[in-house]
């Protein structure tokens, strides 16, 4: 008896861990995807499916978007201009500088995401 109750509290916690790490997924997907005005609908659906895979890839596909995008305005701006054509800002000063996803945080998002899913598998079939 005491050894079911343990089991529930368990599932129970690790459920609500994962619901909580696939909301914060898709939340930071929404408004990062909303600001680099990328399709937003698609990554927030990539991004809760596949949770960190889908992170990666989000994170992947953006990383260009940092030339094209004004970090003030949001506007579009030509690839290598010295100043958005919107606000005027100077682009050197305020673009953010992407630094590379490194290749481990990948292989570890996915074997996360991965042994969540087996975990999850598992739990369910017992």
């Amino acid at each position: 008896m005491f050894t079911m109750l343990v089991s529930i509290i368990t599932t129970g916690f690790m459920y609500s861990c994962y619901a909580v790490m696939v909301g914060i997924i898709g939340i930071y997907i929404y408004r990062k995807s909303k600001q680099y005005r990328m399709n937003t609908l698609l990554w927030v659906i990539v991004g809760v499916v596949f949770n960190f895979v889908g992170l990666c890839a989000f994170l992947y596909a953006r990383r260009g978007q940092f030339q094209d995008v004004c970090p003030v305005c949001f506007a579009g701006t030509p690839e290598g201009s010295e100043y958005c054509p919107e606000c005027n800002a100077r682009l050197e000063d305020v673009r953010p500088k992407m630094k590379p996803i490194p290749k481990a945080f990948i292989i570890i998002c996915t074997i996360i995401s991965f042994s969540m899913t087996l975990f999850s598998f598992f739990a369910i079939s017992s």
